[in-house]
């Protein structure tokens, strides 16, 4: 079970447990090459754009394009449905640099936050833990699909924490994490 989330550092390690993480591209559960926590790689081209710092894993080396753009062909090849994402090692020669890896996550936690924001203006006055479970649900759906909550915002606003938690469930993401972010929304009826 994870714990009530109420620090950003909190967020950003349990972010990565729900999503995944990894350095070398991988398959995501809808067969999309992704790297790092849940980045989505439309192609090799957006591959070699992400502009990740990647290395040859063995060498340390300064990756090519042309290596970045074998390394996306052969891991959209592989056998989707392959978990932890690890299983896609053996498909990969390159690892891309954690701190640039870090810093595209911290850009999209910062859009999740904005979309956060624009979905409830109320954002900033909720208690930590619901902060970062509607950043979480903002994180994983976008502003679009966050704006389909109508039930939860009126939750939400009525502070009524029992029922925000019920209308957090996503369908397409494991029971544990929707389990987890609608604890961190009860966790403020204290």
């Amino acid at each position: 079970m994870s714990p009530i989330v109420t620090t950003e550092a909190g967020f950003l390690e349990q972010l990565k447990r729900f999503e995944g993480f990894a350095r070398h591209m991988y398959l995501d559960t809808r067969a999309n090459v992704t790297i790092g926590t849940g980045l989505l790689l439309a192609s090799a081209d957006a591959a070699v754009a992400a502009d990740l710092g990647f290395t040859e894993r063995q060498t340390g080396a300064p990756a090519t394009d042309a290596a970045v753009r074998n390394d996306y062909d052969a891991v959209a090849g592989a056998p989707p449905a392959r978990y932890p994402p690890s299983q896609y090692l053996p498909y990969t020669d390159l690892v891309a640099s954690l701190a640039a890896l870090n810093d595209e996550l911290a850009a999209r936690v910062d859009t999740a936050r904005n979309d956060a924001r624009a979905y409830d203006a109320r954002f900033d006055d909720y208690p930590a833990s619901v902060r970062y479970g509607l950043l979480d649900l903002a994180f994983n759906l976008g502003r679009p699909g966050l704006l389909e909550y109508r039930r939860l915002r009126a939750a939400l606003h009525e502070g009524d924490w029992a029922s925000a938690a019920e209308q957090s469930y996503r369908y397409g993401v494991q029971d544990t994490r929707n389990q987890a972010i609608a604890r961190w929304i009860r966790a403020a009826t204290g």
